[in-house]
C-alpha cells in the first residue's frame, strides 16, 4: 500500500510539473508571437483585395479551423496569389483534397489562372521540446495525409482505358442522358450567380511611432481575421448541412428500397391474380362466340338452307362449282342474288377471322383460303356475265338511235353500266377531213363522265363501268397487313415489370464494377504517380436473368428508374422502325391509307363476236371464243408537259450543267431572248411593247401546248359515293395488277366541285380506280366519356378531331346513337352516316362498317409508325387498365384528362368517380384524378383545373398495384355487389371495344 501511494504521489507530481512546463512554454510562445507581430506591422505594406467565395471549391470536411489566432502574423503571405492559397489552407472546405486538386477543380469550373501550390514551410527549430507525444503523433499523421494527397492525381480516361464500355442499348441511353444533362447545365448557366465576398484579413500597416495608431491597426487586423473566420465558419456549417442532407437522402433511399421490396411482393401477387382473371374472361368470351356459331350451324341444318356453311370446305367447293356450271343459263338478276349470298359468306368469314386466335394458324389459313376463293370466283363470274350480255348487243342493249347503245343494271352487290358505238360500215378515210373532236360519254346512272382523247376511235369498242361497294383486291397487297408483332409488344404487365427489375440490377451492378475499378486505379496512382494501370477495364456480358448479383445502395446518375424509362423509350423506337412498312415511289401504303367508297372498274374493250342470223335457214351462226372473256383495248399515254418558254434554249445546256437554279435560268433566258430585263418589271412607260407582246405570246403558246398534252389523256368525272364520309379530300389511285399494289402514277389534275360533290381527274389509261384517304384523320380524341345507364348498358362518347360519335354497348351489341360532324357538306354529304344509326351490330361487324364508311376508330399496333401526334401508352399497363374499366363500368364514370398526354409512355392519367344513373344529377360526386403506372395505381392530389401537374398521391388510399384493386378499395358495399352482378357478356364486349380503340394512346 505504501508503494502504491508513493507511485500515485509521483505521478501527480509529474502531472503538475508537466502543466507548469506547458504554461511556461505557452508564455514564451505568446511573447515570441507578439514580437513577430510588431516586426511584421512595421515592415509590411500589403494591398487589400476582395476574394470571392465561389472561387473556392466545396469539400466535405466536418471540423472547423479553430486556431487561426494562434498563427503568427509573419506566416501570412505578402502577395495576392500566396494569400489566396493561405486562405484556402486555413478554411475547412479544402482539407479533404490536396492543393493541386483544388487548383485543377478551379481550372475546370471557373477557368481562371491558378498559381502553383505553395511549398511546405520547414518547421521552426525554436519550438519547445516539451510537447506531448500525442501532439507529435497528430502532427505526423497530418503531414503524412498531406504528402499522400499531394501524390494523388485525378484518374484520367487513359488510366481507366474506357471503363464506360457498354452495349448498344446502354450506349444510346447514356448518350441521351448526357444530352439531357448538358441542356440542363446550359440553362442553369444563364442564371445570375450572386457573389459573396469578404475582406482580406491583411491590411496596410504603416510605420508609426505612435502607440495609439499601432493599436488601431492591430484592432483592424483582428477584426478582419475574425470576419474571415466567421465566413469560413458559415461555409463549414453549410457543408455540414449538405452532409446531413446527404445522409438523410441515403437513409430515405434505404427506407424506399425496403418499401419497394414490400410493394413488390404485394404487386406480384395481385397482378398475377388480375391477369389470370383477364385470361379467364377472354377464354369465356371465345367459348361463348364459338357456342353461338355452333348453334347457328344447327339451325342451318334444321331449316335446310341452300347457303353453304363457311366452316365446311366441301360445302363451299360444291357451291362454287354449281355457280360456275349455272352461269351460262343465269340472267343478271339471278347473278345479283348469288353475289349477295357470296358477300354474306365473306362477311361470315371475316367474323371468324376476327374471333380466331393468332395461336391457331391452321384455322386462320382455312378462313383466308375460303375468302380468296369466293372473291376470285365472284370476279370471274361478273366478267363472264358481262361477256354474255355483250355477246348479243341487239337483244340485251337499249338502242335509241343508230349511233350507240346503252345498258344499265343495279343491285345491292354491284352496279353495271355499258356504252358502245354500233358497228356500221365505215367509209374510206378522207385526209382532207378534219379530226373528230374528243368524245364525251355520260353514264348517267352512275353519274360518271368520261372524255376520250382524239387518238381513241370508238368504232367496234365498248366502254364498261362496274361499280362494287366493297374492296376485293386490297387484301392481296403486301402493305395491307402489318408486319409480325415483335416480342416487345407481346409482353404482359408482369413480364415487363420483371424485365425492368433485372435491367435495374444490371445497371447497378455494372456501375458498381466501374466504381471498384476506378478505386483500384486511384490506389495504384498513389503508389505509382507516373505509371499506368496494367489491366484495362473489361465489362463482362451480363444477361437479363435472375443471376445478377445484388449491390449496395448507390448514388447513380441517372438513377435506375430514369435509366429504365430511357431504355424503354429506346427499345420502343427501335420496335417502331422494325414494323414500319416502306413503299416505292407513288405506291400507296395501305398501313397509312385506306380505300373507301368502293371501286370503279372502267375499261375500254373490243366487241365480242355477234350472232349472224340466217333468215332463210331459220338459224343463227355464232363464233365461239375461248376463254369467254372480253378483250381489253390497250391504251396508256404518259403525260409529258412541254417546258416553260424561258427554258426552250436552256435544255441542251442543262444536261451538262445541272447546278444552275431555275430562277437564274429564267431571268437569263428572258433577257437573252426578249432583250432588256425590263420586260416584266418597271414603271409605266418604261416597258417595250414589242418585248411585252413577245413574252405574252410565248406564254400563251406554252399554255396552249400544255392543254394539248392534257387532252391526250382520259378525263374522268364522278360523284362521291353515298353513305360514306371523307375526313379529307380523297386521292385517286389506280390498281397495278403486275405489282399487286395501288399507285398514284398516271393520275393528274385532281379537282373537286364542292357544290355538286363531284371529283374530276385525268388518267393515263383505263383500269380499276379507288379513292384513298388517311386512316388516322379523326385523332386525337379531344374528350371521351364512359358511364352506365339505367338499363345496365354502357354509354360511350368519343369526341374526335372531326367527328363525335355516341355509342351504346349492351350485351354483345353495339348501337350508334348519334353523329356530330365538323366537316363540310362536300365531305359528309346530305345524310352523312345516318343510315347506320339505331342499328345493333356485333363488334366485328361494327368495326367493318365503320372502316368501310370512312371512320376508322380502331388503330392497329403499328399505327404510331404513321401517326406521331400522340404518345402510345405501354401496352401491358393499358391492357390491364382497360379490363378494369370494363369490369367496373356499371358503377363508375370514367373520363379523359388533359394531363394524360404529358405524362409519357409509362403513365396513364384519367378521371374517375362513382356514378349511379338512378340518382339525381345534382348530387353527383366530383371527379378524382387517377394515375396508373407499371408499378402502382393511385389517386392524385392535383386536379384537372391546376396549372401544373403533380404525381403526389393522396393519403386516403393504401398502395394498390392496378386499377382493379384501387376501384375495389374506393367502392362501397352496394357498388361492389352491383359490380359483381354485372353481365359478363357486356364486360367482354366493352373490354374488347376499349382495347380496340385504345383511347389512352390516342387522346
Amino acid at each position: 500500500m505504501v508503494e502504491k501511494k508513493a507511485n500515485i504521489k509521483s505521478t501527480n507530481a509529474s502531472k503538475k510539473k508537466t502543466k507548469s512546463e506547458e504554461g511556461n512554454e505557452k508564455g514564451q510562445k505568446n511573447n515570441s508571437n507578439n514580437a513577430n507581430t510588431k516586426k511584421h506591422k512595421k515592415n509590411s505594406s500589403i494591398p487589400s483585395e476582395k476574394i470571392s467565395i465561389e472561387m473556392i471549391k466545396e469539400s466535405s470536411r466536418t471540423t472547423a479551423f479553430s486556431d487561426i489566432d494562434s498563427k503568427s502574423v509573419d506566416e501570412i503571405p505578402t502577395t495576392g496569389e500566396e494569400l489566396l492559397k493561405w486562405a484556402r489552407e486555413q478554411m475547412s472546405f479544402i482539407s479533404s483534397r490536396s492543393n493541386e486538386e483544388s487548383c485543377i477543380a478551379l481550372v475546370e469550373e471557373l477557368e481562371i489562372p491558378v498559381p502553383p501550390s505553395p511549398k511546405k514551410k520547414p518547421q521552426s527549430p525554436k519550438k519547445a521540446k516539451g510537447e506531448k507525444e500525442g501532439k507529435k503523433e497528430k502532427t505526423k499523421k497530418k503531414t503524412e495525409k498531406k504528402s499522400k494527397a499531394a501524390t494523388t492525381e485525378k484518374v484520367t480516361d487513359e488510366d481507366i482505358l474506357d471503363p464506360n464500355v457498354q452495349g448498344p442499348l446502354e450506349d444510346e441511353v447514356m448518350f441521351r442522358w448526357r444530352l439531357k444533362k448538358e441542356e440542363q447545365r446550359r440553362l442553369s448557366r444563364r442564371k445570375i450567380k450572386s457573389e459573396v465576398t469578404f475582406v482580406d484579413p491583411t491590411v496596410n500597416v504603416e510605420r508609426s511611432s505612435s502607440f495609439v495608431e499601432m493599436k488601431k491597426e492591430r484592432r483592424k487586423t483582428r477584426k478582419s481575421i475574425m470576419a474571415a473566420k466567421k465566413e469560413a465558419q458559415k461555409i463549414l456549417e453549410r457543408e455540414m448541412e449538405e452532409q446531413r442532407l446527404r445522409e438523410e437522402l441515403f437513409q430515405e433511399a434505404l427506407l424506399k428500397q425496403q418499401q419497394e421490396e414490400d410493394e413488390e411482393i404485394l404487386r406480384e401477387q395481385r397482378n398475377s391474380v388480375t391477369l389470370k382473371r383477364i385470361k379467364k374472361f377472354e377464354k369465356e368470351r371465345l367459348d361463348n362466340v364459338w357456342n353461338l356459331l355452333r348453334k347457328s350451324e344447327e339451325v342451318h341444318y334444321r331449316t335446310c338452307q341452300k347457303i353453304p356453311l363457311v366452316t365446311k370446305a366441301d360445302q363451299l367447293t360444291a357451291f362454287v362449282k354449281k355457280w360456275k356450271n349455272d352461269i351460262e343459263d343465269m340472267n343478271i338478276e339471278e347473278l345479283g342474288e348469288i353475289c349477295s349470298v357470296n358477300l354474306e359468306l365473306l362477311n361470315h368469314l371475316k367474323e371468324l377471322v376476327f374471333y380466331t386466335s393468332t395461336n391457331d394458324p391452321e384455322k386462320m389459313n382455312q378462313w383466308n383460303w375460303a375468302s380468296r376463293m369466293l372473291r376470285d370466283v365472284q370476279k370471274e363470274m361478273l366478267e363472264r356475265a358481262i361477256f354474255n350480255i355483250l355477246s348479243d348487243i341487239y337483244k340485251n342493249l337499249k338502242i335509241d338511235n343508230l349511233d350507240y347503245g346503252e345498258y344499265y343494271h343495279s343491285n345491292n352487290s354491284f352496279t353495271l353500266s355499258i356504252w358502245l358505238k354500233l358497228d356500221w360500215p365505215v367509209s374510206l378515210p378522207d385526209p382532207r377531213k378534219p379530226a373528230e373532236p374528243s368524245r364525251e360519254i355520260n353514264l348517267e346512272e352512275l353519274a360518271i363522265t368520261c372524255v376520250l382523247p382524239q387518238s381513241i376511235q370508238c368504232d367496234q369498242k365498248i366502254l364498261t363501268c362496274l361499280y362494287v361497294p366493297y374492296d376485293h383486291v386490297s387484301d392481296t397487297c403486301e402493305t395491307f397487313f402489318p408486319l409480325p408483332k415483335p416480342e416487345y409488344l407481346t409482353k404482359d404487365l408482369i413480364q415487363t415489370i420483371n424485365e425492368d427489375k433485372l435491367r435495374k440490377q444490371k445497371y447497378a451492378y455494372e456501375s458498381f464494377l466501374r466504381s471498384e475499378y476506378i478505386e483500384k486505379v486511384e490506389k495504384y496512382k498513389q503508389k505509382h504517380p507516373e505509371g499506368k494501370y496494367p489491366t484495362p477495364f473489361l465489362l463482362p456480358e451480363i444477361p437479363l436473368n435472375a443471376d445478377i448479383p445484388k449491390t449496395p445502395v448507390q448514388n447513380l446518375d441517372p438513377t435506375p428508374s430514369e435509366y429504365v424509362e430511357m431504355a424503354d423509350d429506346v427499345l420502343y423506337e427501335h420496335c417502331l422502325k422494325g414494323i414500319s412498312r416502306q413503299t416505292a415511289e407513288n405506291e400507296v401504303n395501305l398501313r397509312e391509307y385506306q380505300l373507301i367508297g368502293g371501286l370503279f372498274m372502267i375499261q375500254l374493250m373490243y366487241h365480242p363476236p355477234q350472232p349472224q342470223p340466217l333468215v332463210k335457214l331459220h338459224m343463227t351462226v355464232r363464233t365461239v371464243t375461248q376463254p369467254k372473256k372480253l378483250e381489253i383495248v390497250p391504251f396508256y399515254k404518259e403525260f409529258h408537259p412541254p417546258p416553260p418558254p424561258w427554258m426552250y434554249e436552256e435544255l441542251s445546256r442543262s444536261l451538262s450543267s445541272t447546278t444552275k437554279s431555275l430562277k437564274n435560268i429564267r431571268s437569263k433566258r428572258l433577257t437573252a431572248r426578249y432583250g432588256s430585263s425590263r420586260t416584266i418589271q418597271g414603271k409605266e412607260g418604261s416597258f417595250d411593247p414589242e418585248e411585252v407582246q413577245k413574252y405574252k405570246d410565248a406564254q400563251e403558246q406554252w399554255e396552249h401546248d400544255v392543254q394539248l398534252e392534257k387532252e391526250k389523256l382520259i378525263c374522268f368525272s364522278l360523284c362521291l359515293p353515298k353513305d360514306v364520309i371523307f375526313l379529307e379530300n380523297p386521292s385517286v389511285c389506280l390498281w397495278d395488277e403486275n405489282s399487286k399494289s395501288w399507285t398514284t402514277r398516271g393520275i393528274y389534275e385532281i379537282d373537286f366541285e364542292h357544290m355538286e360533290r363531284k371529283l374530276t381527274f385525268r388518267s393515263s389509261g383505263f383500269g380499276l380506280f379507288g379513292l384513298s384517304v388517311k386512316r388516322h384523320m379523326n385523332y386525337p380524341y379531344k374528350n371521351w366519356d364512359v358511364r352506365p345507364n339505367a338499363d345496365d348498358s354502357i354509354s360511350i362518347v368519343l369526341e374526335g378531331s372531326k367527328v363525335t360519335i355516341n355509342l351504346t354497348i349492351h350485351e354483345s351489341n353495339v348501337r350508334i346513337d348519334d353523329f356530330e360532324y365538323r366537316l363540310s357538306e362536300f365531305l359528309v354529304g346530305k345524310k352523312g352516316l345516318n343510315c347506320l344509326k339505331f342499328k345493333n351490330w356485333s363488334l366485328s361487324k361494327f368495326i367493318e362498317v365503320m372502316q368501310s364508311s370512312g371512320l376508322d376508330m380502331f388503330p392497329d399496333y403499328d399505327a404510331n409508325c404513321y401517326y406521331t401526334a400522340t404518345t402510345e401508352k405501354h401496352w401491358g399497363m393499358a391492357y390491364v387498365t382497360y379490363y378494369a374499366m370494363a369490369q367496373s363500368a356499371i358503377r363508375y364514370n370514367f373520363a379523359s384528362s388533359k394531363w394524360n398526354a404529358e405524362t409519357g409512355r409509362r403513365s396513364i392519367v384519367f378521371r374517375v368517380r362513382e356514378f349511379d344513373p338512378n340518382e339525381d344529377v345534382s348530387i353527383l360526386r366530383t371527379f378524382d384524378l387517377v394515375q396508373a403506372t407499371l408499378l402502382r395505381c393511385q389517386v392524385l392530389t392535383c386536379t384537372e383545373d391546376d396549372e401544373n401537374f403533380s404525381d403526389e398521391a393522396t393519403f386516403l388510399y393504401k398502395f394498390q398495384p392496378n386499377l382493379q384493386y384501387l376501384l375495389k378499395s374506393m367502392s362501397n358495399v352496394t357498388n361492389r355487389a352491383k359490380i359483381k352482378e354485372f353481365s359478363p357478356t357486356t364486360i367482354y364486349t366493352l373490354a374488347e371495344f376499349l382495347t380496340r380503340i385504345r383511347i389512352f394512346s390516342f387522346s
